[in-house]
């Protein structure tokens, strides 16, 4: 199956990185939409005050300190997210909205790639690591 990269503005860093066969991998922080990978802890624990009426765990001390501990692993794992690489791919090739944004408002270029290819040349556990990207027309979570 093919994939499509969308480039545009970095044009020598692009350029030089399909010569010397590599990629570049943005961290999250980069990225320019505000939701992109979005983490948001109090709405997590929106949830879980809503989770605690339903159930009727409100007042057991017990079962909130055990979620304590799950809302500091979460807390980890936000923290984390600021030392990812998000290497973002198309099923298409021309989409118009795609090629407005990613590709310099239509001036720059689409790069195809094999997904077969870039997962035997990335690593043994490259699927795990590739998930479709879902968008929204707001936050899961508000604030």
């Amino acid at each position: 199956m093919m994939v499509y990269k969308y480039r545009g503005g970095e044009f020598d860093r692009d350029l030089v990185a399909l010569e010397q066969d590599y990629f570049w991998a943005a961290n999250i922080e980069s990225l320019n939409d505000p939701c992109e990978a979005i983490s948001d802890r109090v709405g997590l624990e929106k949830e879980f005050d809503l989770l605690f009426k339903i159930f009727g765990v409100s007042n057991d001390l017990e079962t909130r300190d055990s979620f304590k501990g799950l809302l500091s692993q979460v807390d980890k794992m936000i923290d984390s997210t600021v030392k990812l690489g998000v290497f973002s791919l198309s099923k298409s090739y021309d989409h118009h909205l795609l090629w407005a944004h990613y590709a310099a408002s239509h001036k720059g270029f689409c790069v195809g790639y094999d997904i077969s290819v870039l997962q035997k040349q990335l690593n043994l556990y490259a699927s795990l690591n590739r998930r479709p990207v879902v968008s929204r027309e707001k936050r899961i979570f508000t604030t």
